[in-house]
Formats: structure tokens, C-alpha cells, sequence
């Protein structure tokens, strides 16, 4: 199973472009539904955010950023055709010499 593109049968020759141009960027791309599902992440998303499985995970689910302010980029980003970032607090799947889940401060363009 390709874990960078989440099940989605009807859109599948668009995220399979998807991913064909953003695996050849350096940086972590991430296909984003105006609800917030992430249908699809390019191969350096995983390495840079430090985080293994993100694909049909709703991005509250893997942020520290409060609600709110992932409606407010949800709601940007779903009226925007330019990239626009935002600073985003990802959980990572490391953890620190506590036990914490570490974060990982990321600007999402």
C-alpha cells in the first residue's frame, strides 16, 4: 500500500500527480482537505516533520495548535489558489528523555 496517498478513488490520477511532482521538491508537501483530512504528503514530509503515518489523519489529530487557529488555515487555505503559510506545532513520533512527545515547529506553505 503507497502510504503517501490516502484512499480516494475518484481523485486518484490527481493525487498520483501529486505526488509524482512534490516527491522531486526538498520540502514537506502536504495535500490538505478543506476539513482538514491529509489525503496525500510528498516523501520528505515524514523526514522533516519527524512523524511516520499522516496520511487520512485529520490535522488536529497531529498539531499542537489550538482549534481555532487550524479553522482559521483550514478556512484560509480552502479560498486560496497561492500557497499561503502558516507556522504549524507538529506532534512528532519522537519522544524527548521525559517521555514527552516532541515538537516540531514547521512553517506550512
Amino acid at each position: 500500500m503507497n502510504t503517501t496517498v490516502a484512499n480516494m478513488e475518484d481523485h486518484s490520477p490527481l493525487l498520483a500527480q501529486f505526488t509524482h511532482f512534490a516527491n522531486a521538491l526538498p520540502d514537506a508537501l502536504l495535500l490538505i482537505t478543506a476539513k482538514g483530512r491529509i489525503v496525500a504528503i510528498n516523501q520528505k514530509t515524514p523526514v522533516i516533520l519527524k512523524i511516520e503515518t499522516l496520511v487520512d489523519k485529520i490535522l488536529m489529530d497531529v498539531v499542537d495548535n489550538p482549534a481555532t487557529q487550524i479553522g482559521f488555515y483550514l478556512k484560509m487555505w480552502s479560498h486560496s489558489r497561492t500557497p499561503t503559510p502558516a507556522n504549524l506545532l507538529w506532534l512528532s513520533d519522537e519522544l524527548d528523555e521525559n517521555g514527552s512527545q516532541v515538537i516540531v515547529k514547521k512553517k506550512l506553505v
